[in-house]
């Protein structure tokens, strides 16, 4: 009997001992927290949406031969190009239809002074001059393009010559006299103006051509970089110390502020509300042998602008140099580059520079920590 107590104790006593090792493992466990794996934060970088570039508006219309600039209204390239004899003395500053005009051109005459021939296609200024007295060189000029020849007479010699070569002119002293009038706010004989819509009338009535037919420049669509250009922020053309012409880049016009004899340029006709600055997108300095004309009394000059001979081209801030070549009085001057191509300007208004030696022609240095 009391053998059979123990056991039952016994029984008892190790039932007990396995509840209690169970509670202390199930214990344990509560204690111990599971491990959860962190994830890992993702971190999503935005992607940068590319910058739309903006597209260049569509062009309309045709371009112009004479600067590349589109105009929509294309009666206004099927017309007669017009060329302006313009007198450059002190007196006479400023000019008025620069601004408008889309090449022009500037040579000595006597007395190392210079005048300029203005070409005009798109355009029709109100205001047109000082008007002055032609050149034969001028004359080949405007025969480039077929043009209207527009002057304040001539010399005998002069007169000969337009009309040996058919030259069809509105003159001052000639055909076409009415198309001009004096202004009184500059003395005689710096004073002769005229407005484009006079001389298109004027040569209508002369039953000139009714359309200009020649094979100008080339032109890009847009504004480049010269392909094989030496940076030239700034250069001179001087002629005289009163002769004086000054180009510097402006960066944001992509072309060249014109100065002239430290004075920066304007059209005549420019008001606070309409500035209108000479600007100019592509400069050519053409190099031409120069001599006085033998007996003559006041040194009238002859140039060879029939033939070729070295020059150089200027836009987009940058200069290389060019070869130009004219084969007769009607052929139009090309300019070619080191390979033998003929080069193709920006659009925009064009000025020559014709000049008797290269020494003439004054560039800034291009600076030397590039």
């Amino acid at each position: 009997m009391k053998l059979k107590k123990k056991l039952k104790l016994k029984k008892l006593l190790l039932v007990f001992i396995a509840f209690l090792l169970i509670f202390v493992v199930s214990c344990r466990q509560e204690e111990e927290p599971e491990e959860v794996e962190e994830e890992e934060e993702k971190i999503v970088e935005e992607e940068e949406e590319p910058e739309e570039e903006e597209e260049e508006p569509e062009k309309l219309g045709t371009p112009s031969p004479l600067s590349g600039i589109y105009v929509e209204d294309e009666e206004r390239l099927d017309r007669p190009v017009v060329g302006v004899m313009y007198d450059n003395n002190p007196s006479a500053r400023p000019h008025a239809g620069f601004y408008d005009a889309e090449v022009i051109y500037e040579f000595y005459v006597e007395g190392n002074a210079t005048r300029y021939l203005a070409i005009f296609l798109m355009n029709d200024p109100e205001l047109v001059g000082p008007v002055r007295s032609a050149r034969p060189y001028y004359i080949e000029k405007a025969m480039e393009y077929q043009a209207i020849y527009t002057h304040a007479g001539a010399s005998s010699r002069v007169n000969e010559e337009i009309r040996s070569l058919g030259i069809q002119n509105v003159s001052l002293l000639g055909p076409g006299g009415s198309a001009f009038w004096r202004e009184s706010h500059k003395r005689a004989p710096h004073n002769a103006y005229t407005s484009m819509e006079n001389i298109r009338n004027t040569a209508k009535n002369l039953n000139y051509r009714e359309s200009s037919d020649f094979d100008g420049y080339q032109f890009h669509e847009d504004k480049k970089a010269l392909i094989s250009g030496q940076s030239v922020e700034s250069f001179e053309v001087r002629y005289h110390s009163n002769y004086r012409a000054e180009y510097r880049y402006n960066e944001e016009e992509k072309g060249y502020d014109r100065y002239y004899a430290d004075q920066r340029q304007y059209d005549e006709t420019h008001s606070v509300e309409d500035e209108k600055p000479i600007i100019a997108t592509n400069v050519l300095v053409q190099i031409v042998p120069t001599r006085l004309i033998p007996g003559t009394s006041s040194g009238i000059l002859e140039m060879d602008t029939i033939g070729s001979g070295k020059g150089y081209y200027f836009s987009m801030g940058e200069m290389m140099e060019v070869q130009w070549e004219k084969n007769d009085k009607e052929d139009f001057t090309r300019y070619y580059d080191s390979d033998g191509e003929e080069i193709v300007l920006n659009p925009g208004q064009t000025w020559v520079q014709v000049i008797s030696r290269e020494e003439l022609l004054i560039m800034d240095e291009p600076d030397g920590d590039e």
